[in-house]
Parts: structure tokens; C-alpha cells; sequence
């Protein structure tokens, strides 16, 4: 329950402050994007644009062609709730962000775990 307050104060403060979706996007633009194969959203870059199509290249290397509705602007703030790649490990777990610098994130687990990692290792569900 506490995941979903805290996740309905950041779509708050973001519905108060600016969209999160894009009106256009161009190659270079860094994005998060809704893997079609999970439904997480995962960190990327546009790679190339076919009208209202968007080639991703993930962090983590995967691609995918998407439209638009399946892109959202990196708006992740201090107290988002999210799924976090433990050290890069493969095994992701869930966490709060409680620091962000850049790309650069001080995640607290709810395990009691923490870590510094980036962007790159952090999905969520939207």
C-alpha cells in the first residue's frame, strides 16, 4: 500500500509540474519506454524514427520499435517506488530512490539494503 501512495504522490507532483509524455521525440532523446515482452518500463535512447515509430535501444542493449503512448520522459524524482537491479546482478528488487544525482541513484530496498547504481538498472510499472 505504501508503494502505491508514494507512486500516486509522483504522478501528482508531475501532473502539477509538467507531462511526462513527450510532445515529439528525436534520435538522441533518452526515454523510458514500455517493453513490450513485460510491461516494465525500462531506460533508453531513440535511435531512429519511422513517422510515428520510435526505434529504442534499451540500456541494456535489447531494441524495440514503439509508438509514441509507449514512451515517457525521465521524470523519476525522490521517492519513486522501483525495481531495481541488485549490483547489477540480474535479480531485480523493489526500492525507493532517496537520492538522485543526474543519472546517478541512492536506492533504499525495502529489505534494508542499499546502493548507489544508475539509471540503468532501475524498471518499474506503470
Amino acid at each position: 500500500m505504501k508503494n502505491k501512495v508514494i507512486f500516486l504522490i509522483f504522478l501528482l507532483s508531475i501532473l502539477c509540474t509538467g507531462t511526462i509524455f513527450a510532445d515529439s521525440w528525436e534520435v538522441g532523446d533518452r526515454c523510458f519506454a514500455d517493453w513490450s515482452y513485460d510491461n516494465y518500463w525500462y531506460p533508453g535512447t531513440i535511435i531512429e524514427t519511422d513517422g510515428a515509430q520510435y526505434h529504442i535501444q534499451f540500456d541494456d542493449g535489447d531494441r524495440e520499435w514503439l509508438s509514441s503512448s509507449s514512451l515517457m520522459e525521465d521524470n523519476l524524482r525522490v521517492g519513486t517506488s522501483v525495481q531495481v537491479n541488485w549490483l547489477m546482478s540480474g535479480g531485480y528488487y523493489t526500492g525507493t530512490i532517496s537520492e538522485r544525482i543526474g543519472d546517478v541513484v541512492f536506492i533504499e530496498y525495502d529489505d534494508g539494503d542499499e546502493e548507489w547504481t544508475t539509471i540503468s538498472a532501475v524498471k518499474f510499472i506503470f
